[in-house]
C-alpha cells in the first residue's frame, strides 16, 4: 500500500497482514486520528493479534493522534501484537494518547527479530504513569536505533524494555521534558550504546542482568534522578560514559558483579559519583571500579565521589579512579574487604587526622593509609588504640606532626609492637600492616 501526500482520516485501526507494507510519500502522508475516535489500540496495527504475523513494512509517513480531541488513553501510533521480522522505519509520530511504538509478546509467542529506526517522535501524552514512547514487552533480538523524542509527558520513559533479551539501543536522541531515557524491568543481555539521553525528572539509563552500557551521552537535571542506574541484576559493564548530572547520582549500582570503568562522571548539587547501594536482599558487592574521573564541580550537602554504603557491600576493587572537586570525601568506604590496589604503583594520599582524644580510639577515615596527626595535647590512645583494619593486608602509616605533643600507643588488644609503650615525637613515623586480627608493626622512624 503507497499513501500519497494528504491527510487521510482514521476512525480505526488499519490491520496489516503478513508480508505487507504500507509506504508513505513522506511527512506530507498524514494519517490523522479523528475527533472522539472509537480507536481503542493503534492506528495501525497486525491483522492476527492472537496467532501474530510477520514480515511487514511501515514506512515514511506520519501519524497525528490528535491527543487533543481524543480520551482513550490506549490509542497507540503502531501497535504490533506477536510480530517478527518487521521493519518500522522513517516515521514521524505524534500527539498520541499512549506509546508512540508497542510491541507486545504474548507468553510463548516473542516479537522477534524486529527493527525501529530513524523516527522523530514528539508531543505525545502516553496516558498510563510509567509507560514509554516504545514499549517493548517480551521482545527478542532487535534493533531501535536513530530515533529521536522530543517533549513528552511526566513519569514516561524514552524508551522501555520489559521482559527483553538480546536488544541493540543505539543512537537515540532522548529528551523528554519529564520522566526516564531507556527503562529495563526482567531483561537482560541488552546493548545500550551511543545514545544521547537528557532528563528533568528520574533516570536516564537502567539496566538488569548481563547488559552493555557504553558511550552514551547522559545529562540529567532532576532532583530526585540517578543518570545510570542498576536495576537488581548482576554481570553488567558500563564504560566510556559520559555523565553530567546536576542533583542526584551519577551511578547507582544495587546488585553485584559489575564492571564500572572509564565513564566520566561530572556532578553537581547534593549527590555522589558512584553510589554502591542496596534494595530488598540484593547488595552492592564485588564490582570493579575502575580507571573513572569522577568530578564535583559545586554544590552542597554531604557527598562522595565513592560512596560504599553498608558493610555488607563487600570485595568490592576500587583502582584508578581520578577524584576531585567539592566532594566530602573522595571516597566513603563502609564497606566490608574493600581492596584498592594497582598493578605498576601504589601511591599512598596523605589524610589529616584531627580529633584524637586522650584514652580514644584512632579510627582510621576513608581509604587513607597515611594519616598525619596533629594533637591538641599529650595523647595516650586507649585500648583498642586503633580501629580494626578492613582487609587483610591493609596499610597503615602514622606520623606525629605536632611540634609539642606526643602520642603513646600501647601493644594492647589489637596492636601488636616492638615496644610497649611507644611514643611518637615530632615527625616520628609507625608503620602497620592488618593481618586480619591485629595491627602489626612493620616499621617505626624515630625523627
Amino acid at each position: 500500500m503507497y499513501l500519497l501526500e494528504g491527510t487521510y482520516n482514521i476512525s480505526d485501526t488499519t490491520k496489516v497482514p503478513s508480508d505487507v507494507s504500507i509506504i508513505g510519500q513522506g511527512a506530507g502522508a498524514v494519517m490523522f486520528v479523528i475527533n472522539s475516535s472509537p480507536l481503542t489500540t493503534g492506528v495501525i496495527s497486525n491483522a492476527d493479534d492472537i496467532g501474530g504475523n510477520s514480515r511487514i513494512l511501515i514506512k515514511n509517513l506520519r501519524i497525528d493522534g490528535n491527543k487533543d480531541n481524543n480520551t482513550n488513553n490506549n490509542q497507540c501510533g503502531i501497535y504490533f501484537r506477536n510480530v517478527n521480522e518487521s521493519l518500522i522505519a522513517n516515521f514521524w509520530i505524534e500527539n498520541t494518547k499512549a506509546q508512540s511504538i508497542r510491541f507486545y509478546g504474548q507468553v510463548g509467542h516473542a516479537c522477534d527479530n524486529n527493527i525501529i529506526s530513524e523516527n522523530m517522535i514528539s508531543k505525545n501524552t502516553v496516558g498510563s504513569l510509567g509507560y514509554a514512547n516504545i514499549l517493548l514487552q517480551n521482545f527478542l533480538r532487535g534493533i531501535v536505533s536513530k530515533n529521536i523524542f522530543t517533549a513528552d509527558s511526566p513519569n514516561t520513559y524514552g524508551i522501555s524494555l520489559v521482559s527483553a533479551k538480546n536488544i541493540t539501543v543505539a543512537g537515540n536522541y532522548i529528551a523528554p521534558a519529564h520522566g526516564s531515557g531507556i527503562g529495563q524491568q526482567s531483561s537482560s543481555d541488552n546493548i545500550i550504546v551511543g545514545n544521547k539521553v537528557v532528563v528533568s525528572d528520574a533516570y536516564n539509563v537502567a539496566f538488569n542482568s548481563r547488559c552493555v552500557v557504553a558511550g552514551n551521552n547522559l545529562e540529567n537535571e532532576a532532583t530526585t534522578g540517578t543518570a545510570i542506574i542498576d536495576n537488581q541484576g548482576p554481570l553488567n559493564s558500563v564504560i566510556s560514559d559520559s555523565i553530567i548530572q546536576s542533583s542526584f547520582e551519577g551511578i547507582r549500582l544495587i546488585s553485584k558483579r559489575h564492571n564500572i570503568s572509564g565513564n566520566i562522571d561530572v556532578i553537581s548539587g547534593n549527590s555522589h559519583g558512584i553510589y554502591l547501594s542496596a534494595a530488598g536482599a540484593n547488595t552492592s558487592k564485588c564490582n570493579l571500579i575502575s580507571s573513572n574521573y569522577i568530578y564535583k564541580s559545586s554544590g552542597v550537602g554531604t557527598t562522595y565521589g565513592v560512596y560504599i554504603w553498608l558493610t555488607s557491600a563487600s570485595n568490592n576493587y576500587l583502582v584508578g579512579n581520578l577524584i576531585g572537586g567539592a566532594f566530602t570525601a573522595y571516597i566513603q568506604d563502609n564497606g566490608t574487604s574493600t581492596f584498592y590496589t594497582d598493578k605498576l604503583k601504589i601511591t599512598l594520599q596523605k589524610g589529616e587526622y584531627t580529633g584524637l582524644e586522650n584514652g580514644g580510639t584512632l579510627t582510621p577515615s576513608g581509604p587513607a593509609s597515611y594519616l598525619r596527626l596533629n594533637p591538641a595535647s599529650n595523647i595516650t590512645l586507649g585500648n583498642p588504640a586503633i580501629a580494626d583494619g578492613k582487609t587483610g593486608g591493609d596499610i597503615l602509616i602514622l606520623e606525629n606532626t605536632s611540634d609539642t605533643y606526643t602520642i603513646m600507643i600501647n601493644d594492647n588488644n589489637n596492636v601488636q609492637l616492638h615496644i610497649n609503650p611507644l611514643t611518637l615525637d615530632k615527625n616520628d613515623t609507625l608503620t602497620l600492616i592488618w593481618d586480619g586480627n591485629d595491627w602489626i608493626e612493620t616499621g617505626y622512624s624515630n625523627n
